[in-house]
């Protein structure tokens, strides 16, 4: 008997995307988390994205500076890859830009980060140190370090928590925290501690 072959012809893919987590671990804020998924709808699973700055920006809601910036730090993370050209017919050169094969990497982050919740939480907070602070919105309560040295939340019940949640949170036993930073390389994810 001879083998089969199946073909998804549906257009289910249209219309929407899959994210690896790697993505969301890599990106420093949302800008560079948007600005990805605003590429990878664009590219799809194997195309290119090749819009204007200015275009790029308008879809992914930010500034022309801020694409840059962001485009510049994914492609330097590996979550991008391209370059700039000039096609025929267009008067400026514009980058295209094509989304790598990111699965390896993100298969080899999460075994390196464990399946626990609150190694991703403590791995965003020691990446967040490096990044500017802001004060807290009204109503969450503490205040931005060099203010009275927390938080914001800390010290104060978050929106949407409850003194239940609290209590739950701290019965968890303590986990070590994971201290390190992800590299993609040709060779897969390069971790360091």
């Amino acid at each position: 008997m001879t083998g089969h072959q199946v073909k998804d012809e549906s257009a289910d893919r249209k219309y929407f995307i899959l994210t690896p987590q790697l993505v969301w671990a890599l990106s420093r804020d949302t800008y560079d988390y948007t600005l990805w998924s605003v590429i990878k709808m664009i590219a799809g699973e194997k195309g290119e994205c090749y819009l204007s700055t200015d275009d790029l920006a308008t879809l992914s809601m930010m500034s022309t500076g801020k694409v840059s910036q962001c485009r510049s730090y994914l492609r330097a993370q590996g979550l991008l890859e391209g370059k700039i050209r000039k096609d025929p017919g267009y008067p400026q050169p514009v980058w295209h830009l094509r989304i790598p094969d990111l699965w390896r990497a993100n298969i080899e982050w999460r075994q390196a980060i464990g399946d626990a919740l609150r190694s991703r939480v403590e791995y965003k907070r020691l990446q967040g140190e490096s990044l500017h602070l802001v004060k807290a919105s009204p109503g969450e309560g503490g205040t931005s370090p060099g203010e009275g040295g927390t938080s914001p939340g800390e010290g104060g019940t978050s929106p949407g928590e409850t003194k239940e949640n609290q209590t739950e949170n701290q019965e968890e036993p303590e986990e070590k925290a994971v201290q390190s930073s992800f590299y993609i390389t040709p060779q897969g994810v390069k971790i360091e501690y």
